[in-house]
């Protein structure tokens, strides 16, 4: 049976792409069937193990997570300046004082604590609401109106 130029090419790619992954799922194996129990599972141990960290980093400090969509540089009114760092702390910036603290979510609250002025500590807690490239902040104790607004900066 004659096959034309286009067929030929066309079965060629289909057996091609029916060979490699069966090449692919081999070279997981260890060629040596005597490989100890522990070289066997090396491979498969690693590739879940990946995978295991993986969805950790996106669960916990992924862009998924409300800490990983607040990490980063925003802005406010009359040059404030907060920068939320993926470690848990933050650098503010207003016209009078620079502060660093430390940012925590709690059912479903941001809690700021700062160094006070003299002694002590701060701690303030905002609900929150992601809108856009904004990032409104809601004292807890009246949140029908934001307490702050500040946007992403790019």
């Amino acid at each position: 049976m004659n096959q034309s130029p286009l067929e030929k090419t066309a079965g060629e790619k289909i057996e091609d792409a029916v060979v490699e992954p069966v090449v692919a799922a081999k070279s997981l194996v260890p060629a040596d069937k005597n490989a100890s129990p522990f070289e066997k599972l090396a491979t498969p141990i690693l590739m879940i193990s990946a995978v295991a960290l993986l969805l950790w980093w996106m669960g916990v400090i992924g862009p998924f997570t409300d800490k990983g969509r607040i990490a980063g540089e925003w802005s406010g009114p009359i040059g404030y300046k907060i920068d939320f760092r993926g470690d848990g702390t933050f650098f503010e910036e207003t016209a009078l004082k620079k502060s660093e603290g430390t940012y925590r979510f709690q059912n479903g609250v941001l809690v700021l604590e700062s160094p006070g002025l003299l002694w002590g500590t701060n701690s303030t807690e905002f609900a929150f609401k992601f809108d856009g490239s904004n990032l409104n902040l809601y004292y807890t104790f009246n949140p029908s109106v934001p307490a702050l607004t500040v946007r992403r900066n790019k």
